[in-house]
């Protein structure tokens, strides 16, 4: 936003908020049910599509609401995602997020350790869906999964959480450190996996972290689709 002053771009009052990032979280949770009741009832009544459908329509569905939202929300009630989420991409950031991802994937990896030594042996929700997929699915199912993951989850995971959510605790009166661990926190609780909340975490304090040091989105969208890059390989080694 402060680019966009400095470049003499007239800005609007943005009324859009907090409010906005429950809408955003609570619809993509809310759709993610409805679709999952769906299959579930038609299942029941003899109609299965099948699991690799199910689990690409319901682990992609919820995201017209997690990205559609604020990109919404942005443009109705003030000055367009670009301005008001950082939603740009420059040269600098894909080296900030080609070396970002790599040291995300790797702090990653520890907090996994760390946390298997705790817990036990353990695996992400994607990685045992992936697994059941390639029992079950045609190969381009599994294929079509892959590419979701590397690139789908982190448009829409960016946009809601290093984008709407990190802007609207900002424009409340959050300091940098607050809305990090804000971001943070949230994003890792969205995931809904308990086992995995440390890992998440800390993947989700160093996308922060570029964030706040680049300011804008595009840095951590790109080390988010490195991060997910080794769990893309593996769902595709699924296939082979």
């Amino acid at each position: 936003m402060a680019q966009a002053e400095s470049s003499g771009i007239p800005l609007q009052q943005t009324r859009w908020g907090l409010r906005d990032v429950g809408y955003t979280l609570a619809g993509a949770w809310l759709l993610g049910f409805v679709v999952a009741v769906l299959f579930a009832a038609l299942a029941a009544a003899g109609a299965d599509p099948g699991f690799g459908v199910v689990l690409l329509v319901g682990a992609t569905l919820p995201w017209v609401v997690l990205a559609g939202w604020p990109v919404v929300a942005t443009r109705r009630w003030g000055n367009g995602p670009t301005v008001d989420l950082g939603w740009q991409f420059r040269r600098v950031d894909v080296l900030w997020g080609l070396g970002g991802g790599l040291t995300v994937a790797l702090l990653g990896w520890l907090a996994g350790l760390l946390t298997e030594s705790v817990v036990g042996p353990f695996d992400s929700a994607a990685g045992r869906a992936a697994s059941q997929l390639a029992a079950e699915a045609p190969a381009w199912q599994v294929w079509l999964f892959a590419a979701v993951a590397l690139l789908g989850a982190p448009v829409a995971e960016e946009l809601a959480f290093r984008g709407l959510l990190w802007s609207g605790l900002a424009r409340a009166g959050a300091g940098p450190v607050a809305t990090l661990l804000g971001s943070a926190g949230l994003f890792a609780l969205f995931h809904f996996e308990p086992v995995r909340f440390g890992v998440l975490l800390v993947v989700g304090l160093g996308l922060g972290w570029l964030r706040l040091r680049t300011g804008r989105v595009g840095a951590p969208t790109i080390a988010h689709a490195v991060n997910n890059l080794p769990g893309a390989l593996a769902i595709l080694a699924l296939a082979s």
